[in-house]
């Protein structure tokens, strides 16, 4: 195996995180709710309601085309839904 060197360009945006911490944002909140409505995906309001809140939002003002593909990586959280 071959590891292969590649200059990327890394974007942090924060501007999803609200009030910080476990603090729910209406865009998470819709988020939420989106993808519990469409796709039976519950996700939490800690992370990744809010990182689903980011993608939506690129989507939307075409930082992300409709037609791209796009791998949203659930990684759990569904523990934080019930506590």
């Amino acid at each position: 195996m071959t590891d292969v060197a590649r200059d990327v360009a890394i974007e942090v945006d924060d501007t999803f995180v609200g009030g910080g911490y476990g603090v729910a944002t209406p865009a998470s909140i819709e988020a939420q709710q989106l993808a519990a409505r469409t796709e039976a995906l519950f996700v939490d309001h800690t992370y990744t309601a809010k990182a689903l809140a980011a993608l939506i939002a690129y989507v939307r003002d075409g930082r992300i085309a409709k037609n791209a593909t796009v791998l949203f990586w659930h990684t759990g959280g569904q523990v934080g839904l019930f506590a």
